[in-house]
Order: C-alpha cells, then sequence, then structure tokens
C-alpha cells in the first residue's frame, strides 16, 4: 500500500515508475535517495555511488533498477539488481575510446529485455543513447557497450 511506503519513507518521497508487479522506484529526502519498494520486502535504498543525490527512474519485471546518482565530480547513470551493489554503467565499456568519448548521466528507463535508455555526453555534446544487454551463459545483466547501438544528436 502508498501509505506503508510514505510511513517508510517520509513525506518527501516521490515515485517514479512502477512496474507489473506493483513494485515502486523513486527518490525521497528530496533526491537524496533512490528507493524501491515491493509488497513483499517493503522499502529499501538503492545506495550511490559516492556523491550527494540518487534517483531512480525506471523499474521492469526482473527488479532491475535504473536511474543516476552524482560521483563526487558528475552524475553518472546506474543500473541497480537485488542483491548487489549499484553499478555505475559508465565502468562497462569495452573499448577505451568509448569510454573517453562517453559520460553516460541518465538513464531514464529499463524494458523487460533490459534495454536501456538515457542520456549523456559524447564528445562534449549531449546524446541520446540505447544499451543493449549482451547475452552471457549465466546472466543478461551485464551490458556491453562495445554495441552501443544508437546515439541521436538531441534536436535544438
Amino acid at each position: 500500500s502508498s501509505s506503508g511506503m510514505t510511513s517508510v519513507c517520509g513525506p518527501s518521497a516521490l515515485p517514479r515508475d512502477i512496474n507489473e508487479a506493483g513494485d515502486v522506484v523513486g527518490e525521497y529526502n528530496f533526491g537524496f535517495n533512490a528507493f524501491i519498494w515491493t509488497e513483499q520486502g517493503g522499502t529499501a535504498d538503492l545506495g550511490d555511488l559516492g556523491g550527494p543525490a540518487t534517483i531512480a527512474y525506471g523499474i521492469n519485471s526482473a527488479r532491475q533498477v535504473v536511474g543516476f546518482s552524482c560521483t563526487p565530480a558528475l552524475p553518472h547513470a546506474f543500473l541497480w539488481t537485488q542483491g548487489e551493489a549499484m553499478l555505475d554503467l559508465n565502468d562497462l565499456f569495452d573499448d577505451p575510446s568509448d569510454a573517453a568519448a562517453w559520460v553516460l548521466e541518465r538513464a531514464c528507463d529499463i524494458n523487460n529485455s533490459g534495454l536501456i535508455v538515457g542520456w549523456g555526453e559524447h564528445n562534449g555534446q549531449t546524446r541520446a543513447f540505447l544499451l543493449t544487454p549482451i547475452p552471457e551463459p549465466a546472466t543478461v545483466a551485464l551490458l556491453g557497450f562495445g554495441s552501443l547501438l544508437l546515439i541521436r544528436r538531441r534536436r535544438r
């Protein structure tokens, strides 16, 4: 129930997305903490990447959560999977030239296939991105950035 979430997170909770199971993600404490709320587990803080603010934007049916977390320098897009530490999507580049060219700042949504959309800076210009999971024998949660599929110039 939403009253359970409010009592745990306080009056500053801001839900941002809900999946088919009714799991909710968002922020509380005015954007300083990202949360997930499930009927079975209640509310859990998703952690951070070392900076002062974290916001969850999207959740899929596998309870994978995306959003952004400030680092000590800049905001970075993240992927959170239950039972694991928050993962900075910028740490997953296979190609060093991609890592030098990109700063993935916001992951805005994740679908049930694990596709992640968001935006960031590519060579100093704002760009949209689409990340595609690369299946591995044990998991499809790891992402490969060598196959960054879509880079669109932001319309001004």
